[in-house]
């Protein structure tokens, strides 16, 4: 399922630097819709980086004391 219209119009201008408030008010689409938009799509690769890499070292560390409790039983 691809996005819709509204998410287009929405996704395209805030990936060329517009605001919420300039969308809204380029495409009187409501603020809150926009916000909506924004809110599920956007990705912030910092936090995604992070994140992944906080589940590696858990991961690593879950491993790890596996083996010390002598393995996966």
């Amino acid at each position: 399922m691809g996005l819709t219209s509204t998410e287009q119009a929405v996704l395209a201008r805030f990936d060329r630097g517009e605001s919420v408030e300039q969308i809204t008010r380029a495409t009187g689409f409501p603020r809150s819709t926009v916000q909506n938009v924004v809110w599920r799509f956007d990705i912030n690769l910092g936090q995604d980086v992070a994140r992944d890499n906080a589940l590696r070292s858990q991961t690593a560390r879950l491993g790890e004391l596996v083996r010390q409790a002598g393995g996966h039983r």
